[in-house]
């Protein structure tokens, strides 16, 4: 069917509307992060990215923490653990600390460039029911006169210097376990973050991390999953570099990091584009071939809009929109 003048009019005016508003997302973005830079230069690392358990109750942050856990024991393969660990971006409660701590490691140090905002009553009652399932987390919680609670064997760190980026500089070959969920996409370098927690591991020692590769709403929320591929890399970094925004690393980096790095990795896919969350994680050739099929199918159907930066990228590459990273330290 051939459209007629007004039509045709009409369609440009969609189309035109339609790129304004999409513009119009990136800029407000672009203006946030700007906002961000000024109040971490200002000192002012306080935020409610990471603030999960503050909306959850007591149950639901306390089976949080478990499936977290779990998942660390099930695709690292170990029963438990010991020696040195560090989480990288802890959020609003150390439970999963704890329950390292718990599994065998004597130390485990917590760090974020930012402080997530948080309730230490609610944090302490979270501890208190977790302690009710696993009977040796008791002896590491401590409060104070204040009712300040304190735990034996988890330190925190906040700041430039606690990020993942830098952190292991001073302390090469400390570390026994590495973990992290929901965070490397957050970092500003995930070259130099991988880089430097490499550094920071024992020969043998492990890293696992939980990665989301997705845009955490930022146009997902208006449009398809994939659109944030759609902003030209210029305009991402300047609306990434402060905010904590999503870095748009995705899988066949992590891989390239990875072997950079001398690590012995593999890679589990937890989500696709189109299909949604891989459980249980499974590696690309183990998922079953109607989802694959599904997620490059979807991939096809939107890509011609990326940028230029993943006009490269093969289908299964973006198709990937979560993983699951487990390496040693040969």
């Amino acid at each position: 069917m051939r459209l007629g003048g007004h039509d045709c009019n009409f369609m440009r005016l969609l189309i035109r509307q339609f790129y304004k508003i999409f513009l119009g997302r990136v800029i407000f973005l672009i203006k946030e992060d700007v906002k961000a830079g000024i109040r971490y230069k200002q000192g002012r690392i306080e935020t409610d990215s990471g603030t999960i358990h503050q909306s959850f109750s007591i149950t639901e942050s306390v089976d949080y923490i478990n499936n977290v856990f779990a998942d660390y024991i099930q695709y690292s393969g170990k029963n438990s653990f010991s020696g040195r660990a560090a989480e990288v971006g802890p959020g609003d409660n150390s439970g999963v600390a704890l329950l390292f701590r718990d599994a065998g490691c004597d130390q485990v140090d917590l760090l974020d460039r930012f402080y997530s905002r948080r309730d230490p009553s609610h944090e302490l009652d979270i501890y208190a029911c977790l302690a009710s399932q696993h009977n040796n987390i008791k002896q590491f919680i401590q409060v104070e006169g204040d009712g300040k609670n304190v735990l034996s064997g988890v330190d925190r760190y906040y700041g430039n210097n606690a990020s993942a980026e830098s952190f292991f500089h001073s302390r090469l070959g400390q570390y026994d376990v590495i973990f992290s969920r929901a965070v490397l996409e957050h970092v500003q370098d995930v070259d130099a973050a991988i880089g430097c927690m490499s550094d920071g591991l024992r020969k043998g020692g492990i890293m696992m991390h939980k990665i989301d590769l997705r845009d955490h709403g930022m146009f997902s929320d208006s449009w398809h999953e994939l659109k944030w591929l759609a902003v030209p890399s210029l305009l991402w970094r300047w609306l990434s570099r402060h905010s904590g925004a999503p870095n748009r690393t995705l899988f066949p980096e992590y891989v390239q990091i990875a072997n950079k790095c001398g690590l012995d990795a593999t890679f589990l896919v937890t989500r696709l584009a189109g299909v949604g969350d891989i459980v249980p994680h499974l590696s690309w050739d183990n998922i079953p071939q109607n989802q694959r099929d599904q997620a490059v199918s979807f991939v096809r159907s939107v890509r011609s809009h990326f940028c230029a930066h993943f006009k490269n990228f093969s289908d299964k590459d973006l198709a990937i929109t979560g993983l699951f990273m487990i390496a040693r330290k040969i």
